[in-house]
């Protein structure tokens, strides 16, 4: 069965009308997923093929799926799972690429395209000098938006542990936020009682 099938193969319907379709989940979860992917440093060649394999396996699940847990938590764990399969294939190590697109949207003009990749790349390094269990808490709170309870079930972890790890990460990037305000005021130069 190619990839088109699957995305377009015909469902019989669900003995629970709540539960959505396998093109509901696609529809309405890919942006999450390929998201929740590139944050766990898949390197971005092989982006479109974890994520394709990932929603195989939702495919595959979608059925079992019984809503004892958030449809996103669910997701994120497969995609943990699929991830960590990926990198500990030969030849497959995470390479740490930014989680933002390198390409600035063509509608800014070049000052504004110039400072769009200037804070992505700050970003990058921001989320690169955290530990990863903090930086994975960080992107799914603050960038994918999902609860304490949600992250803490996903990840197998109390809340406490998820608030303790969210915030180490917040003063990681709160620190790294200040030093670059820092060094922007002071062009770069050091501040002026430095000799």
């Amino acid at each position: 069965m190619s990839d088109r099938d699957v995305l377009h193969a015909p469902h019989l319907p669900h003995a629970d009308p709540a539960q959505p379709t396998f093109e509901e989940v696609y529809e309405a979860h890919f942006g999450f997923v390929w998201r929740c992917v590139v944050s766990r440093g898949v390197p971005r060649s092989a982006v479109d093929d974890v994520v394709q394999e990932v929603f195989l396996v939702v495919h595959r699940k979608l059925a079992s799926f019984e809503g004892r847990s958030s449809l996103r938590t669910w997701l994120w764990t497969i995609v943990r799972r699929v991830v960590r399969d990926h990198l500990r294939k030969r030849g497959n190590a995470s390479e740490g690429e930014p989680l933002v697109e390198d390409q600035a949207s063509t509608w800014l003009g070049p000052a504004e395209a110039l400072d769009q990749k200037a804070a992505v790349q700050i970003l990058d390094a921001l989320l690169a000098s955290m530990p990863e269990s903090q930086r994975e808490v960080f992107v799914m709170y603050e960038v994918e938006e999902m609860t304490g309870g949600e992250i803490a079930e996903a990840l197998g972890v109390n809340e406490n542990t998820v608030r303790t790890r969210l915030r180490a990460a917040r003063q990681i990037f709160s620190s790294g936020t200040s030093r670059q305000r820092a060094g922007q005021l002071w062009g770069g130069h050091g501040r002026p009682d430095e000799s």
